[in-house]
């Protein structure tokens, strides 16, 4: 990558400024992007009135009061996580965010590795923006349809003011950006200077933010996932709400898995081909069938060497479909067992030969 090139990228994801928060920025918008959410404002608590709440509050002065200082100055990064979770359009989050300044290092070289991966770190000095200069970065990165997928940020460490020093952070992060088939990951650890006082939005604005030490990943080219179901597991035909457990299990013999929804009473039929992930539209795994099952397993529990379902279903039965040749299960007309206690939550279970019998 040249440099030039990593230096976009490296902007790209100091910045976030990035378009939508959840679709590549290849896809056609759905609806048009919403307004961000407005923004938190930080009001100090009214004084305490009880002497249970006066003694806290002397005690987060005089004992606690450097944890209260780090979470009061935290406060910018949790605003600024919380507005981008919630936005359609993070851009115009992260152009409103303070950055007082912002200081950039210099891309290091690259070490290429497997897969198309491409890894370097940034060193040294950069650039340095300040707010007008990151706010239009930010609108050009949107202009040319990178996106921001998701973020972290988590304040790691906090050093109060001394004498003319400011307070410190060091704030690490995550970030995952697209544009188009390539993607881009940069972690690090952000060195931030606070302002003395809160700023118009009640919390500690940052008045520097040094970026310069920070490690990224590229890699353009195909997902390495591939959607394999894209359906509603539960279409209105189907009385249950669940999909679990969601079993992999060749009922055919054919060496490819099946997927089994036993909640949903749904089957996908495996028919890939080497390099092509195909699956069977959905049918019914057991007709007709009783009950909601919220557990279950697939195992020859009745030794006739053909693989058998065993359903839990919500309440006390259990019940047992014994397997037919070609990969299906035959209907139960009563449980197997019935439960002494109703089954009210989600569980597990498991087969196998604990008595030595070999079943």
């Amino acid at each position: 990558m040249p440099h030039d090139a990593r230096k976009i990228a490296l902007l790209l994801l100091l910045a976030g400024a990035l378009g939508g928060c959840q679709r590549p920025a290849d896809e056609p918008a759905k609806r048009e992007a919403a307004p961000p959410p407005a923004e938190v404002k930080h009001e100090a608590p009214p004084p305490p009135q009880s002497p249970i709440a006066r003694a806290r509050a002397d005690r987060d002065a005089q004992v606690w009061d450097g944890e209260v200082a780090a979470q009061d100055h935290e406060r910018a990064f949790i605003d600024l996580w919380d507005r981008l979770r919630a936005a359609d359009a993070p851009h115009e989050v992260l152009a409103s965010f303070p950055v007082g300044q912002l200081l950039l290092g210099t891309p290091g070289p690259q070490d290429t590795m497997e897969d198309g991966l491409v890894r370097w770190s940034t060193l040294g000095d950069g650039e340095r923006l300040d707010q007008a200069g990151f706010q239009a970065w930010i609108a050009a990165r949107v202009a040319e349809g990178w996106a921001l997928e998701q973020s972290e940020w988590h304040h790691s460490r906090f050093t109060p003011a001394q004498g003319d020093a400011p307070a410190r952070s060091e704030v690490s992060f995550l970030l995952h950006a697209r544009s188009g088939a390539r993607r881009l990951d940069v972690h690090g650890t952000l060195q931030v200077k606070w302002a003395a006082e809160p700023g118009a939005r009640g919390y500690h604005e940052p008045i520097e933010i040094d970026a310069r030490e920070l490690n990224m990943v590229e890699r353009t080219g195909p997902e390495a996932f591939a959607a394999a179901i894209v359906e509603d597991p539960f279409p209105p035909q189907q009385n249950s709400r669940v999909i679990q457990p969601l079993i992999a299990h060749d009922l055919d013999g054919d060496g490819l898995s099946e997927l089994i929804a036993v909640g949903a009473n749904l089957v996908w039929r495996n028919r890939s081909e080497p390099g092509t992930i195909r699956l069977a539209p959905p049918e019914p795994l057991i007709t007709p069938v009783r009950g909601t099952a919220g557990g279950g397993l697939v195992a020859d529990v009745t030794g006739d060497g053909l693989v058998d379902l065993v359903r839990v279903v919500y309440g006390d039965a259990v019940y047992v479909h014994r397997g037919v040749k070609g990969g299906g299960f035959a209907p139960a007309e009563a449980p197997a067992v019935t439960l002494p206690e109703p089954l009210l939550a989600g569980l597990a279970i498991t087969a196998g030969d604990i008595d030595g019998d070999r079943d």
